[in-house]
C-alpha cells in the first residue's frame, strides 16, 4: 500500500521491533487485517482533509489543529505481556461515538454509499479472535485514531 499512501499524500512513519517474536496465525489473513485498518486510515485522513478545506472556505466546523494538519499513518511494533503487539495510529480527526460502538458489527459504515461494504473490521475482528488475539482502538478526539492488534506469542 506504500504507492497508494504516497499518492493520498500520506507519511508514513514506522517504529518496528529489530525482532518480533513467532505467532500462530495465517499471514494471508493478517495482510488483510492491516490492509482494511490501513485503508480505513487512509480514507479518514482523507476526509479529515477534505473537512479541512471546507473549514477555509468558511464553510465547515473548525476542529483544533486544523491549519497545520499533517497526514501521518504511525506503524508500530513491539512485544508487550506474551503478545506480539502491532499498533496503526493515523491523523483522521478520530471515530464518531455512534461509530465506537459499531464499528466491529457487520456491514456498519461511515462511507458514502457504494464507497464501502462495513466488512472489513467485522471481518478483522474475527480473524484476530481465531488466532485468540484482540484488536482493539483508542480515539484521540478531532487528532485521530490508533487500532491495537495483539496476538499471543508461539513458543513452539
Amino acid at each position: 500500500m506504500n504507492e497508494q499512501l504516497k499518492f493520498h499524500e500520506i507519511e508514513v512513519e514506522y517504529d518496528l521491533a529489530e525482532f518480533m517474536p513467532n505467532v500462530l496465525a495465517d499471514a494471508n489473513k493478517l495482510e488483510q487485517v492491516f490492509l482494511n485498518i490501513i485503508a480505513n486510515a487512509r480514507d479518514a485522513m482523507d476526509a479529515r482533509e477534505e473537512r479541512d478545506k471546507e473549514i477555509a472556505s468558511g464553510k465547515g466546523p473548525v476542529f483544533s489543529g486544523s491549519q497545520d494538519y499533517k497526514k501521518l499513518l504511525r506503524i508500530r511494533s513491539f512485544a508487550e505481556n506474551g503478545n506480539a503487539v502491532v499498533a496503526i495510529s493515523d491523523t483522521g480527526g478520530g471515530i464518531s461515538k455512534e461509530a465506537k460502538e459499531k464499528i466491529f458489527e457487520p456491514f456498519y459504515t461511515t462511507k458514502e454509499t457504494g464507497k464501502g461494504t462495513g466488512l472489513g473490521m467485522s471481518i478483522s475482528y474475527n480473524i484476530i479472535k481465531d488466532f485468540r488475539g484482540s484488536i482493539r482502538f483508542e480515539v484521540e478526539e478531532d487528532v485521530g485514531t490508533t487500532f491495537w492488534v495483539e496476538l499471543p506469542i508461539f513458543y513452539g
